[in-house]
């Protein structure tokens, strides 16, 4: 972690301590950029019916308006590492997020689909240096004792953003003034973003930058071996220039029954949340003909408190029932379990009650649960694997859960439009989301009888003896450490 007393530049010159203050500044303005730089991926769920209706779109077309977005977050998490490899992260960030002013001021103004499809990649794009690099950057410049803290709250400032970015959108798609409209919401997060842009670009960058060429320091990335560097930064991106060594970890990790199976049920959590959050309003409004500004309140407040509720309870009883390792694995990934048949138990009658005041308790059991399940399937895959997979694992996973979230609204518009009349085609795309939920509840089975059977050796790596010498202990963390590890994975996903 960067030191209180300042770091070494390469040679023997030493740069001036940073003012702990500076740094809390810094924090500060990176949380308000990662809150309104997401305020979209509300914006547009809550003006969804606004905007079919005005560019009179297919399902296909209004879930490419979202899932576009989850493509570009992938693609740019492939560049991240070698563009600050090569470039300053400060000089990197400033212009990501000149790009993304730009093409957000676009996609308010445009009418035309293919160029608001481009619009939607590019602002997936250049958001991915800031969800890769938050993480990074708080645990390097936090202080130790609040690393966890600040983690915490860049991960809140994601949340916020969302739901802001949802709830002001529905007001104004449902007030009488002309001029509110879903555009105007999208031009006043262009705009919100303009002096956090200054602030950035006013910001000192030796108060940005852990990552700097000219400073000499290594990226950690996937892929990568620890070595004898003074400085190591670790980066959760595919740095695409040692991709084979990635590869080779990849190989390694998937040969993991645990991993596999418990990434396989998060993706297919990542996929239902994102395909509830992304139709639950066209779906009230349109099917079931709910008052729109209830809807917009009852979302807003259920994704407002059940998610985070479900994480906090569900990282308080694993750790209540004695953690994830050893004797203890099996009762974890029973925990497991039972959370993922809760939450599809809650989830699928939600697309067959009638009005808004079944489906809102429905909706809040399931993402309680939904939300209990990640720290408690996290923490095992953390405690099964070497630190040196670390890195590798995170960056799967986000892969991974922007797979499940960009196939949600895709796959469902499929089933859609695959019916004349388009209220019927919502009613079942919507069911189809709802009984996916079922697919995460397999691959959890399925770990779970792994656990019973390799009961004798859980505190071991359970499918790694041929490569023991070369893979190294089991990961050890401290509490803090641990919640810091889940905290990242977090950061890397918008559903979970």
């Amino acid at each position: 972690m960067a030191d209180l007393k300042g770091d070494q530049k390469a040679g023997t010159e030493e740069t001036p301590p940073i003012d702990i203050s500076k740094r809390k500044a810094t924090y500060i303005m990176f949380c308000l950029i990662a809150c309104t730089i997401n305020f979209d991926a509300g914006i547009i769920p809550a003006g969804l019916y606004k905007i079919r209706d005005e560019l009179e779109m297919s399902f296909q077309q209004q879930a490419a308006i979202g899932s576009l977005v989850f493509m570009g977050i992938s693609l740019g998490s492939l560049t991240v590492t070698a563009t600050f490899q090569k470039v300053s992260a400060a000089k990197a960030l400033i212009l990501m997020l000149t790009l993304n002013i730009a093409f957000t001021v676009v996609f308010s103004l445009s009418k035309f689909l293919y160029l608001l499809y481009l619009c939607r990649l590019i602002m997936g794009f250049t958001k991915s240096f800031f969800v890769i690099y938050g993480p990074v950057w708080v645990n390097e410049f936090s202080p130790k004792e609040s690393s966890t803290k600040w983690l915490a709250g860049l991960q809140a400032s994601v949340t916020m953003g969302i739901m802001l970015g949802y709830g002001i959108t529905g007001f104004f798609v449902n007030s009488s003034v002309g001029f509110l409209t879903w555009r105007f919401a999208v031009q006043l997060q262009a705009s919100l973003l303009v002096p956090l842009f200054v602030w950035l670009r006013s910001t000192d960058s030796k108060l940005i930058d852990t990552i700097d060429p000219e400073e000499g320091r290594k990226i950690l990335a996937p892929g990568d071996s620890l070595g004898a560097e003074n400085h190591t930064v670790r980066v959760d991106s595919v740095d695409m220039g040692h991709i084979s060594n990635f590869l080779v970890q990849l190989k390694m990790l998937y040969k993991n029954p645990l991993f596999v199976m418990l990434t396989s049920a998060m993706c297919a959590l990542s996929f239902v949340f994102t395909g509830i959050q992304y139709w639950i309003t066209l779906y009230l409004i349109l099917y079931l003909g709910s008052n729109p500004l209830q809807v917009v309140i009852a979302f807003s407040l259920i994704c407002s408190t059940a998610p985070m509720a479900g994480v906090m309870f569900g990282g308080w009883l694993s750790d209540h029932m004695g953690g994830y390792r050893g004797a203890n694995l099996v009762t974890a990934l029973q925990l497991c379990l039972v959370f993922a048949v809760l939450a599809s138990l809650f989830s699928i009658p939600m697309g067959f009650v009638g009005n808004l005041t079944y489906v809102s308790p429905l909706l809040w059991i399931m993402l309680f649960f939904g939300g209990a399940l990640f720290p408690t399937a996290t923490g095992i895959n953390i405690n099964t694997l070497a630190k040196q997979y670390q890195s590798s694992v995170s960056s799967i996973s986000q892969l991974v859960f922007n797979l499940g979230a960009y196939l949600a609204p895709v796959l469902s518009a499929a089933v859609m439009d695959a019916f004349e009349d388009p209220e019927e085609g919502l009613k079942w795309g919507f069911r189809f989301i709802l009984l996916c939920s079922v697919l995460g509840v397999f691959p959890m089975v399925g770990a779970w009888i792994f656990g019973i059977r390799t009961q004798g050796q859980s505190g071991e790596y359970l499918d790694f003896e041929e490569e023991r010498d070369a893979v190294g202990d089991l990961a050890t963390y401290t509490n803090s450490e641990m919640r810091n590890e889940i905290l990242r994975r977090r950061l890397h996903s918008f559903s979970l």
